[in-house]
């Protein structure tokens, strides 16, 4: 999976598509062994705009980036992008839980992180660890090389994906 941070991916997704791309590697992870590319994210990115599950990009009167790639629609978001690329996963719940929570069989996590200062939050997705510091408990964070926020954030709250082969 090419992270957020990869300049072929434009400056919404590279500014605010922490959320985008951590669903995308669970589709990738859950799939048929094929990785993603910057055009193949652009293209699910493009469709789901379209289709309403990630909002429209918004510019300021300059021209520059000022708002966009919020997901609208998560499960529907994991649906769609499987789908476009012949994977035989689908997401069949997906749903908010605390910090504490520990996923279960056929659940895969996105960890919502966050830290002191900074308004916002940033998405990695988890590998089902519990009890251990958050760096041990990403199995992939969108930005190369790690983020600031994983670092020397905490767990927020935890995202999780039912997902099931069909």
């Amino acid at each position: 999976m090419i992270h957020q941070t990869d300049k072929e991916l434009g400056p919404y997704i590279n500014k605010w598509g922490c959320f985008l791309i951590s669903i995308l590697r669970l589709v990738e992870k859950n799939g048929t062994g094929y990785t993603f590319r910057a055009h193949d994210i652009l293209k699910i990115y493009e469709n789901a705009m379209r289709h309403e599950l990630v909002s429209r990009e918004v510019e300021d009167e300059d021209g520059k980036p000022k708002d966009g790639c919020t997901i609208l629609e998560q499960r529907g978001l994991y649906n769609m992008a499987a789908e476009m690329y012949g994977f035989n996963t689908r997401c069949l719940n997906y749903y908010w839980r605390p910090a504490d929570y520990q996923k279960q069989t056929g659940e895969d996590e996105i960890l919502e992180l966050k830290r002191s200062g900074v308004k916002g939050s940033h998405f990695v997705t988890g590998n089902g660890s519990f009890g251990v510091p958050v760096l041990n408990r990403i199995e992939f964070d969108p930005i190369a090389g790690g983020s600031v926020t994983a670092r020397r954030g905490w767990i927020e709250s935890i995202r999780i994906f039912q997902t099931r082969l069909v």
